[in-house]
C-alpha cells in the first residue's frame, strides 16, 4: 500500500501518541500536532492526505483547523474526533462536511475503517 500522510491533531498527549503509533504500524506516515495553532502551521508546510482533528482544544479548535484545511487545499479530507456527542461546536463541524467523525473512546477497528473511508474519497 502506498503510504498516506496523515496529520493527527489532539491536545491530549496520551491519545496523540497512542493513535499515531497505531497508524504508523498500519503503514501510514503520521505527523502530529499538539494544538490547533500547531496544526495550522504544519498545514502551511506540508500536504496531507487526511487531517484527523480533535474538536475541543485551546485557542484554535477543530473547526478552525477544518477551515484552514479547506482554505489551503480542498482535496484534503478532514475527520473529526471528539469526546462530546452533542455540542454546538460538533454541529458546526458536521455542517462543514467532514469525511467522517468518531466519538471518543473509539476502537482501533472503527478508526481504521473511518480512515480508509476518508482516504477513498480523495483517490
Amino acid at each position: 500500500m502506498e503510504k498516506q500522510t496523515i496529520l493527527f491533531v489532539d491536545d491530549e498527549e496520551s491519545i496523540r501518541s497512542s493513535v499515531s503509533r497505531k497508524l504508523v504500524k498500519k503503514g501510514y506516515d503520521v505527523e502530529t500536532a499538539v494544538s490547533g495553532e500547531d496544526a495550522i502551521i504544519k498545514l502551511h508546510q506540508t500536504h496531507y492526505s487526511l487531517v484527523i482533528t480533535d474538536l475541543m482544544m485551546g485557542k484554535k479548535n477543530g473547526v478552525d483547523v477544518f477551515n484552514e484545511v479547506y482554505r489551503k487545499n480542498v482535496n484534503t479530507n478532514v475527520m473529526i474526533i471528539t469526546g462530546f456527542a452533542s455540542s454546538p461546536l460538533l454541529e458546526t463541524a458536521l455542517a462543514l462536511g467532514p469525511c467522517g467523525y468518531l466519538l471518543k473512546p473509539f476502537k482501533s477497528a472503527e478508526l481504521y475503517q473511518m480512515i480508509q473511508k476518508c482516504l477513498d474519497k480523495t483517490s
